[in-house]
This record gives C-alpha cells, sequence and structure tokens, in this order.
C-alpha cells in the first residue's frame, strides 16, 4: 500500500446550505452554499471549490462572494470575486477556480449562489476544496456547520417538505394532435414530466390505449434513480411496429412504485392524445 500526504488546504472547513428546506419538489430555485475556513499560519489556502449533488439534480452556477460572514449572508453587493471560472463537469457537480484564498487573505468566508430543483425528500450536497498547487485529487471535505449566524441551517442537506400530491408533475403532451405519417412534421408526440419523491429505480412508464381500453404501445424508461425531468417520445406506431389508426388515444403516464402507507398521492396521471392523418 502506497499512501500520498499533502497538506490541508486549512485546519478545518465549514459549510452551510440556505435555505436548506425546499417547499416545492421539481421547481428551480436559487441557493446560497456558505463557507467558512479555519487557518493555520502555514496552510496554502485553496483555489478550487468541487460542490456535488445526487445524480438527478443540475446545478447551474449563478455567483461567488467572497467577504465578512455576517455580511454576506445580507447581501452581495461589491463582493463578487474576480476571476472566478466555471469548469466544465457533469451536471450534478459544479467546479469553480478563483484567486487564492489563504491565510493573508481579507476574506473571512465565501458564498456560492447555485440554482437547482430538488426532486426527492432530501439531497446531501457534497462540497470539497483544494489548491491547485498540490496537484489533482487534493480535495479536503467541507463538514456541515455554522458559518453564518444568521443562517438557519448549520447543514449541507436539503430537505423536501413532504405534501400529499402526486409524484408525477408538470405533465405535458406536445403536441396534443399529431400526424405520424413520414412527412417530417408533427411526426412524433412527446410526454414531458418530472418525477419526484422516488428514491429508487422504479421503471417511468407511458401506456398507450385505445378507447377500447386495450394496451398499444408500452414505453418506458429506468434510471438508477427515478426523479428527474423526462421527456418520452411516441412515434405512432404499436407494439408490432405498426402505425395506428387515427383517433383518440389515452396515455397513462405512471410510475412502476409501491405508494402504500407512504405521504405520497397518485403514482400515475392520464392524457388523451388525438393521432390524426
Amino acid at each position: 500500500i502506497r499512501l500520498n500526504f499533502t497538506n490541508p488546504v486549512a485546519q478545518s472547513l465549514l459549510g452551510e446550505v440556505s435555505p436548506f428546506q425546499v417547499e416545492t419538489l421539481g421547481e428551480e430555485q436559487r441557493f446560497s452554499f456558505y463557507l467558512r475556513p479555519d487557518f493555520a499560519r502555514q496552510d496554502p489556502g485553496f483555489d478550487e471549490l468541487l460542490l456535488v449533488a445526487p445524480a438527478d439534480m443540475n446545478l447551474y452556477f449563478e455567483g461567488l462572494y467572497g467577504g465578512v460572514a455576517a455580511a454576506l449572508a445580507a447581501e452581495t453587493t461589491g463582493m463578487e470575486i474576480a476571476g472566478v471560472e466555471v469548469v466544465p463537469t457533469a451536471g450534478d457537480s459544479l467546479r469553480v477556480t478563483f484567486p487564492t484564498f489563504d491565510p493573508n487573505s481579507d476574506l473571512d468566508a465565501l458564498r456560492l449562489d447555485f440554482t437547482t430543483a430538488l426532486f426527492a425528500t432530501g439531497a446531501v450536497l457534497q462540497a470539497s476544496l483544494q489548491n491547485s498547487s498540490s496537484g489533482a485529487g487534493s480535495w479536503q471535505r467541507v463538514d456541515p456547520g455554522e458559518v453564518v449566524s444568521a443562517v438557519v441551517s448549520n447543514t449541507t442537506t436539503l430537505v423536501g417538505v413532504v405534501k400529499r400530491g402526486s409524484l408525477l408533475q408538470n405533465v405535458t403532451v406536445e403536441p396534443a394532435f399529431f400526424s405520424p405519417n413520414g412527412d417530417g412534421i408533427n411526426d412524433e408526440a412527446s410526454f414531458r414530466f418530472k418525477v419526484v419523491k422516488v428514491s429508487d429505480d422504479s421503471p417511468v412508464e407511458v401506456l398507450i390505449h385505445d378507447l377500447r381500453g386495450r394496451l398499444v404501445r408500452r414505453l418506458v424508461e429506468q434510471r438508477g434513480l427515478s426523479t428527474g425531468t423526462y421527456g418520452i417520445a411516441w412515434d405512432g406506431k404499436d407494439a408490432d411496429g405498426l402505425t395506428v389508426p387515427p383517433g383518440v388515444y389515452l396515455a397513462r403516464l405512471r410510475v412502476d412504485t409501491d405508494i402504500e402507507g407512504a405521504r405520497i398521492g397518485n403514482a400515475e396521471i392520464f392524457r388523451t392524445i388525438v393521432v390524426a392523418y
């Protein structure tokens, strides 16, 4: 076993997110992640920040600010850090570089603003910092704790306020009338929706029925984590690959999961769609 040791960027790193309670699942909103280091004189400091969320969440950079911790909670005017660059990463990660923050800096704390949507009842945000001169992969973890006394959080976990409601939200069918005749115009219909509260890999289905109740086509998508935004398309063909006759069809959108005993509502929603030639 070979171990490589590097000096810590700081003696300790504390972080907290605000707001930590999310009232509406599946809708994007702005959050602030506060960071405060505890430096010793010899600590090298850091110039990179990595924030990682669960795979069903996309993080979008809004700004990085620095100053006295108490002031960061109240405003950000004149506190935006210059020279910040966003490093391309996966959608569930946010990585930024900036001028070195070390024991000689005038800053007391950092505030990272970002936008995301929470789909589950909880999500742990993992933040790490590194000094790029120490070599790649030398990340030091940020622990949850109080950074700003005015922020009621002390946690790096987002918590969804559980309300009874459907697992499928913001359901749209575009277009509601379509003509799958191969002319390149409105040949497909797309079912767009969001799945919330599901913490496993339950399959998400769109079941197409005719008005007699017969199953015409089953469209399914299964992910490692079911929550997130979906766009499932139907090309107007049945299970045998034949184009369906014109008429009105019933689409049953559902999450194949057990909701008995859970504080959630329906796991399926119905929509109509019209095939015309």
